[in-house]
């Protein structure tokens, strides 16, 4: 089980220090957005930010979530809030604060109390990693609050679906990826200057993965070899450039960007 402390400490890019008064200071535009049964809104489901690294595991929570039937219904439900625990100055920051954190339906779920159904609680705590480690836990003392459980590098392997009692053959749970991915490919599409980074980031690999290619931006065949075999690389699965070929406006997968910037900064500074 990983510690409060080893999330925020594995995720924290969002927290960009604290203002005079101790309060965090953050940064929400790094987040991706995952959809959740909800009825808040016509269409059935709301949109909330999460950190990069987690989304493909948010998105197994709220497949999840439909496949029992449990939906967020209060406004005060969320993952994204820039504040410290119990919003005491120069207190430690909540995991909210590292887009690392759920609260659902907290009139509902106060304390030890919930109206989360056990099967729901079940089938989210059984959600693993490729790696084997748990993707969320629950607290026991507030049970409103489900909470990312693993690192970045587990999360990078993917969510085993075997793991997801019916998420292998469930069509709410297809439909739901499906619905999903396209809703990537445009909150993830990239510009040109973060297409250099990313050739710039595989010609910095031991081996390079793109020596010898130009660093344009426009992410071609080369581009698309070289990032499917980092995924190959570090076992992920792989999925190369999402998007149309030799356009800036393609996507990439935020765990394979975010484990390779990690990466080639390593190989730099060593």
């Amino acid at each position: 089980m990983l510690s409060s402390q080893a999330v925020r400490d594995a995720y924290p890019e969002a927290v960009l220090g604290r203002t005079s008064q101790g309060h965090p200071k953050c940064d929400f535009s790094i987040g991706v957005r995952v959809g959740f049964p909800s009825t808040l809104h016509p269409s059935g489901e709301i949109s909330l930010l999460v950190h990069p690294a987690q989304q493909e595991a948010w998105m197994a929570f709220a497949a999840v979530m439909r496949i029992v039937g449990y939906d967020i219904r209060e406004s005060a439900s969320g993952t994204a809030n820039c504040r410290n625990i119990d919003q005491k100055p120069f207190g430690t920051t909540s995991l909210h604060a590292h887009m690392s954190a759920i609260d659902l339906n907290p009139s509902k779920n106060k304390g030890a109390n919930t109206d989360q159904p056990p099967e729901l609680v079940a089938r989210l705590g059984a959600i693993r990693t490729k790696r084997g480690d748990h993707a969320f836990r629950n607290l026991s003392d507030d049970r409103m609050h489900w909470q990312i459980n693993c690192t970045p590098a587990s999360l990078a392997t993917g969510i085993d679906r075997s793991t997801i009692p019916g998420g292998t053959v469930g069509v709410e749970f297809v439909s739901g990826m499906s619905v999903f991915r396209s809703t990537i490919e445009s909150e993830e599409a990239m510009d040109k200057e973060t297409w250099k980074r990313v050739q710039t980031a595989l010609q910095a690999l031991a081996p390079p993965l793109y020596k010898g290619k130009s660093i344009d931006g426009i992410p071609g065949a080369n581009t698309n070899t070289a990032v499917r075999a980092f995924e190959k690389r570090m076992n992920l699965t792989e999925r190369g450039v999402m998007g149309t070929l030799r356009k800036p406006e393609s996507g990439m997968w935020p765990a394979t960007r975010e484990l390779l910037f990690i990466t080639a900064l390593g190989k730099k500074a060593s």
